[in-house]
């Protein structure tokens, strides 16, 4: 997911009914934490790691992705592909989870209507093997049904 946001620079938003139109918001930064700097910044056709101080063409980045999603069908549940790992070393990740937020990652995108811009947190849901749950079942979010 972050990969594809840093190759299209822009996430669509809308939907939820169908007759409602669908939006493309630029994407300006992406941060991994909920802080106030930005880890990815998007400039024009390069991707600026404020994390090193490195700049990445996007085209190295969208190539990098292009190989990783057959490389991810191909496996079972677990793979072994190191695209993933030449995707993180190219975007300086040294691992995955960054802390104990309930985002994955926090976007900020710049409304093309009103020219406002906003980080807004969001949760990666990957439909690449089965269907993505809502929550993760556990003690804490048991249910039971009375018949």
């Amino acid at each position: 997911m972050l990969a594809e946001l840093l190759c299209k620079g822009q996430v669509v938003v809308g939907k939820y009914r169908p007759e409602e139109p669908t939006r493309q918001l630029q994407v300006m930064s992406i941060s991994r934490s909920n802080s106030s700097k930005a880890d990815f910044v998007i400039d024009g056709d390069i991707i600026r790691i404020t994390s090193s101080g490195h700049e990445v063409d996007q085209s190295r980045i969208c190539s990098k992705r292009d190989s990783l999603l057959p490389a991810i069908r191909v496996g079972e549940w677990a793979f072994s592909a190191t695209e993933g790992g030449d995707l993180l070393d190219l975007l300086g990740i040294s691992q995955l989870k960054t802390g104990s937020e309930k985002s994955d990652i926090f976007i900020d995108v710049l409304d093309p209507l009103t020219g406002a811009t906003g980080l807004q947190g969001y949760t990666i849901k990957s439909f690449l093997g089965s269907s993505p749950t809502l929550f993760n079942a556990g003690m804490a979010t048991n249910f039971t049904y009375d018949v």
